[in-house]
């Protein structure tokens, strides 16, 4: 057998996923006798224009483990088939863009400087928001909707109103723009007025009627302030997914978990296996944050000193794939 080597500096894309390659070229005499799927690559350096067929795929394609891929070109060189082998390690994923362009405007416009956008906005506004069972109702006028929508924060309403957009605020999202930001002001109606609610009384308030906001209200800031775009996670069975901009420019790279020693789920690790099965199959990584409160049991807001968070990335170890290829 004729074995040429190409040793080529290339990145292959694969739908969601991203290679360094390092080919080896053999020059063979015989075709495969199976192919599953089709698909065209153009690549340089002297090796065929046209590779068409994945002959084998070995191993599971997860996070930062090993596989091989062997293709096989048609192109005929001295009346011979080509076979080209890969042998990679796969990246770890970074940011997913829809469409061109999106990365461009990420840093044009960061998250954080429309979030100081929002807050001076508001803050100059005088804004309120009014407590309702599921969250906070907040009014906006078309400059004040805009940023809230470019910031992430809250879901529009559908209203019959058109001076004013409503949205949406969670309880999370509402006490770090009324805690953090300082920039909105919650008012509950009590019989014919208008009462404004304290930070202490909106903490035991949320407190009282779900049992882990304080540890969940922890993990949002602390993705919140790292400038990450946090939103609702049920639709992945989780707490929060997380963006590393908006949602319109960019897939969610993470889905979180928000954990703590009293948490029954931190001892089902089925869970685990189940959340990491999906993960895999929506291209995003696990991040479990592990919300624990140290000390005796002191009041708003000294409490919150007392909460430290530890954050663990949780991938699929498969035994097969420990042996090298």
């Amino acid at each position: 057998m004729d074995l040429r080597f190409y040793s080529v500096d290339c990145k292959m894309n694969l739908g969601v996923m991203s290679f360094d390659c390092l080919l080896l070229v053999s020059v063979g005499t015989s075709e495969p006798s199976q192919c599953c799927s089709v698909w065209r690559l153009g690549l340089v350096g002297g090796l065929p224009a046209s590779v068409v067929c994945v002959c084998s795929l070995w191993g599971y394609v997860g996070r930062g483990l090993l596989f091989r891929i062997v293709l096989w070109g048609y192109e005929m060189k001295y009346g011979r088939l080509m076979s080209v082998v890969y042998s990679c390690k796969r990246h770890t994923l970074g940011p997913r863009w829809k469409g061109k362009g999106s990365e461009g405007k990420a840093l044009e416009e960061p998250m954080s400087k429309m979030v100081s956008e929002l807050k001076w906005l508001m803050s100059n506004s005088d804004s309120n928001g009014f407590l309702s069972e599921t969250g906070v109702l907040l009014g906006a006028d078309a400059e004040l909707a805009e940023l809230l929508n470019r910031a992430c924060f809250g879901c529009p309403v559908v209203t019959a109103e058109k001076d004013k957009q409503w949205f949406q605020l969670g309880l999370e999202e509402a006490f770090y723009m009324c805690h953090s930001l300082k920039c909105l002001k919650i008012q509950e109606i009590q019989r014919d007025y208008l009462c404004t609610k304290s930070e202490v009384e909106l903490w035991e308030y949320w407190s009282s009627r779900l049992k882990k906001f304080p540890e969940l209200y922890k993990a949002y800031s602390h993705l919140r302030v790292k400038n990450w775009v946090v939103r609702a996670g049920s639709q992945y069975g989780v707490d929060y997914v997380a963006y590393r901009h908006h949602p319109a420019l960019v897939h969610s790279e993470n889905v979180i978990l928000v954990l703590s020693n009293n948490d029954e789920r931190s001892r089902e690790w089925t869970n685990f296996h189940c959340t990491l099965r999906l993960c895999g199959g929506v291209a995003k990584t696990l991040l479990v944050l592990h919300v624990e409160k140290n000390g005796s049991d002191n009041g708003f807001p000294m409490c919150l000193e007392s909460y430290t968070i530890e954050e663990r990335t949780i991938t699929r170890w498969i035994p097969k794939l420990t042996c090298e290829v």
